[in-house]
């Protein structure tokens, strides 16, 4: 058995303070049992975000706790970013494309035409105009109050001042 260097016994082994503790970001397993998480999750929970799935109902679909879920979400920035780019990237992208629909916008197109025997793409643009469909979409979304088909009528109605004209009209004779 080899014996130790002076001095070598009094040092902690790596990854531990002097009181045997571990330390901040090491690298060895801690107690419990092993994580569920596994990086082949993260497509899957980008796929399940753009479905519009709320966290409960995604960590319900991987069988875990919601506190795990979130947990996950702490401690693996990957999952974290594909949960964001599922939420809120999709999100922007389908306002984005649904702004250029409702407005118009221009768009580079490429055509393939034969000249002397030979193959050539030609680039050109083309604008494409707005939709009125697409508008209306986005201002019912965007400006509800002022642009929604169904409208709110309020109407109030005071059940003794009805009454109360009954009693003033003339009752028939002979009554």
């Amino acid at each position: 058995m080899a014996r130790a260097k002076k001095g070598e016994a009094d040092q902690p082994p790596n990854n531990r303070d002097t009181a045997g503790r571990f330390q901040p970001g090491h690298n060895l397993p801690g107690p419990g049992r092993p994580s569920l998480y596994d990086a082949a999750m993260n497509d899957q929970a980008r796929k399940l975000a753009l479905l519009g799935l709320t966290d409960a109902e995604m960590s319900a679909f991987f069988g875990v706790d919601e506190t795990t879920f979130n947990r996950w979400k702490d401690e693996f920035p990957a999952f974290r970013m594909s949960l964001m780019e599922g939420k809120v990237v999709a999100d922007a992208e389908v306002a984005d494309s649904l702004y250029k629909r409702a407005t118009g916008e221009t768009v580079e197109l490429e055509r393939v035409v034969k000249q002397e025997g030979k193959f050539e793409v030609i680039k050109y643009k083309s604008y494409i105009p707005g939709d009125p469909g697409a508008a209306k979409l986005w201002l019912t979304n965007r400006r509800g109050q002022n642009w929604r088909d169904k409208q709110s009528v309020e109407y109030t109605f005071n059940h003794e001042d009805a009454l109360d004209e009954l009693d003033d009209e003339p009752q028939p004779s002979g009554a």
